[in-house]
């Protein structure tokens, strides 16, 4: 996947999360009537018309700059210096730049498995406090 297209796509997911921002407000203003409901729509609504308008910039943008961009990338990848791998692509385990690479890996896996956390109990604790509301009502 190009690094446009992943571009898009997260453009795309983002605005779905906002969707769902904008449903989950509504839900939320039916079931408790509060400020919250209306205040996590609005800022739903804000997320998809930004993204929207980020989405056809950043699409125009790039039908503009590709017809550019192809050629100058056949000459970046002809050449002969920038052709020849590196360590990490031939894979010498005992390479500072494949060490480093493992590194960075383990790093980001760490904090990805980190924030996933912190989100499975921010939302146990939402469950919690759902149920402990509807039990008062």
């Amino acid at each position: 996947m190009s690094l446009r297209a992943f571009h898009l796509f997260f453009i795309l997911v983002s605005s779905a999360l906002c969707a769902f921002l904008v449903i989950w407000g509504i839900y939320d203003f039916r079931l408790s009537g509060g400020a919250l409901g209306p205040s996590l729509g609005a800022v739903g609504v804000a997320g998809l018309v930004l993204l929207t308008r980020y989405f056809r910039w950043f699409r125009q943008k790039v039908l503009k700059i590709w017809p550019l961009a192809v050629p100058a990338l056949g000459m970046v990848l002809g050449s002969e210096s920038v052709a020849q791998a590196c360590a990490v692509c031939v894979g010498d385990p005992n390479s500072p730049l494949t060490k480093g690479a493992l590194t960075g890996v383990a790093v980001l896996l760490s904090i990805v498995v980190v924030v996933l956390t912190l989100i499975v109990l921010v939302a146990r604790s939402w469950i919690k406090r759902a149920h402990s509301l509807a039990q008062d009502f």
